[in-house]
């Protein structure tokens, strides 16, 4: 199982940062499996907020750490850049 660490502290900072940069209209808790999908698929340790979705115009990075956990993995967010 791959998951974001919900109940914590830099969850709830990934949640604000991304309303804070994020032009769309859809929830975080819609597109969490997709971006969990995406990172996973990829083997990235980020996400992308395209230019086009951002509220500046720019592209946003939000960096995440994977953790082993005994019941799979859990996606740990550390912040956001603008660039890799």
């Amino acid at each position: 199982m791959i998951e974001f660490d919900y109940q914590s502290e830099n969850y709830r900072k990934f949640s604000k940062d991304f309303y804070t940069f994020s032009s769309m209209s859809i929830p975080l808790p819609f597109v969490t499996d997709h971006i969990l999908k995406s990172i996973a698929n990829i083997g990235n340790n980020y996400f992308l907020l395209n230019y086009d979705k951002s509220n500046d115009k720019q592209n946003h990075y939000f960096m995440f750490t994977l953790k082993t956990t005994t019941n799979g993995y859990i996606y740990e967010y550390i912040g956001h850049r603008l660039s890799l």
